[in-house]
């Protein structure tokens, strides 16, 4: 079977060939799996995609989007893209927090380990900085409450504290990977 032919397999699938405990974990598992991120709330393991615009936060942290409806949501999921109208977002179409537009005739985009974010265009002697992406920190990362892929802050998990990765007590940006 080839990797695109591969489908989650149904509660009936499991529970036949697994027994009812394993299909009651596949089944908790299921969103996170088709979510692509990692399941807990801290950080996973990184797996190389060789992707420019792929991040895995070496550390605690959690990327920041705009959620559309005024606030913001939490993820590991460091998959990044370019609008078609040139801002950062996520691969649900979110914006990047803090919200940043690239040139429309941007061609090579950057990232730093330090979140520093640069974009070249024909003709340009050397990179316009556009800003520094954020990475949010909680007194207690185990609380936050999961709502589909993204993570919510709680009383409990208290609220977030934003900063530049590899400082703050969040970790530095590896491009090229993901975490499981």
């Amino acid at each position: 079977m080839q990797s695109s032919d591969r489908r989650p397999p149904s509660a009936t699938d499991v529970s036949r060939t697994s027994g009812r405990i394993t299909a009651t974990v596949c089944l908790c598992l299921l969103p996170f799996i088709l979510a692509g991120c990692a399941a807990g709330t801290g950080p996973g393991k990184a797996r190389d995609t060789g992707r420019g615009l792929d991040f895995a936060i070496e550390g605690p942290g959690y990327f920041v989007v705009e959620s559309g409806q005024g606030g913001y949501l939490f993820s590991r999921d460091g998959a990044i893209f370019i609008s078609a109208d040139a801002y950062l977002v996520n691969r649900d179409g979110y914006r990047m927090a803090p919200v940043m537009k690239l040139a429309a005739d941007a061609h090579v985009v950057k990232i730093e380990p330090d979140g520093r974010v640069s974009y070249k265009r024909d003709g340009d002697a050397g990179a316009a900085v556009v800003g520094y992406l954020k990475l949010a920190r909680f007194p207690d990362p185990s609380k936050l409450r999961r709502e589909g892929a993204y993570l919510l802050p709680t009383k409990e998990s208290g609220e977030p504290t934003t900063h530049r990765p590899g400082t703050g007590g969040v970790g530095p940006l590896r491009s090229g990977a993901l975490e499981k």
